[in-house]
């Protein structure tokens, strides 16, 4: 079977989920764009004439046309012109990140950076990444170091302790001393799904996103934060989702903003 997964409900699709993990079966899909942002076909597209494409197209036709990553429009829980946005520059203020950690495989690491200035909070940069923690760790140092991070929350659970050890640990061991780790609870009672949607007004409400435009400013979207965006723009209320990462690591930036004020 040949042909593009416009849609979760497509055979393709429903063939993979049935029989993803047989051992008889295989499939084979390749983006437009691989994990640097760069083509995977350069004899046939420029790495500049994709991301204009990318540009020109709504999320989810971008996703399943050319990145072989089917959706649901209905429910889409964000769209674009919902957000608030800004041109890469924003005051000086303090630094936070919110953390939802992950291992590799199917899962992503998600990582929001948070500069708080006055009543406004910027996603000045994102860590989003499948590589296991060998990769994720350093990477997480660097942002905290980069960013000159005072906080980073992380949900309290098994995964999430085990980061903020090995965090810690680098960070001393770099001579960083700067960022307190801070863990939350998960509200009560709710499922992840119904956390994610709780949280979805206030955070189209209270987050100020890079814009595409902001090519040449002090903040731009890196491939990690264009990746993360896009997983956020297909995220359905309405079936399955393959990625909720990045959705999911929002959900937690209301409780880590909120405690600025205790």
């Amino acid at each position: 079977m040949i042909g593009t997964l416009w849609n979760v409900y497509d055979p393709l699709y429903r063939m993979e989920t049935l029989y993803g993990d047989d051992p008889l079966y295989r499939f084979r899909k390749i983006p437009a764009l691989n994990e640097k942002d760069e083509t995977n076909f350069p004899y046939q597209y420029t790495t500049e004439y994709l991301h204009e494409m990318r540009e020109r197209l709504d999320a989810p036709e971008w996703s399943a046309k050319w990145m072989q990553a089917p959706f649901v429009r209905e429910g889409l829980l964000y769209q674009p012109n919902e957000l608030l946005y800004f041109n890469g520059e924003c005051p000086d203020g303090k630094t936070i990140a919110v953390l939802d950690p992950a291992v590799g495989g199917g899962d992503f690491l998600s990582m929001i950076i948070i500069r708080i200035a006055g009543n406004k909070n910027y996603v000045i940069d994102w860590l989003y990444s499948n590589e296991t923690k060998g990769k994720t760790i350093p990477a997480i140092r660097g942002k905290v170091m980069f960013h000159d991070i005072t906080e980073l929350h992380y949900e309290q659970n098994g995964i999430g302790r085990a980061f903020e050890e090995d965090i810690t640990r680098v960070l001393r061991e770099a001579g960083y001393y700067r960022c307190k780790t801070i863990p939350f609870n998960a509200p009560e009672g709710m499922s992840k799904e119904e956390k994610i949607i709780g949280y979805s007004d206030w955070v189209k409400s209270n987050l100020t996103f890079i814009s595409e435009e902001a090519k040449s400013t002090t903040y731009s979207r890196s491939s990690d934060y264009v990746r993360a965006l896009n997983d956020m723009f297909i995220y359905t209320t309405v079936g399955k989702n393959k990625h909720d990462d990045a959705v999911d690591d929002r959900a937690g930036a209301p409780l880590a903003v909120a405690a600025q004020g205790d």
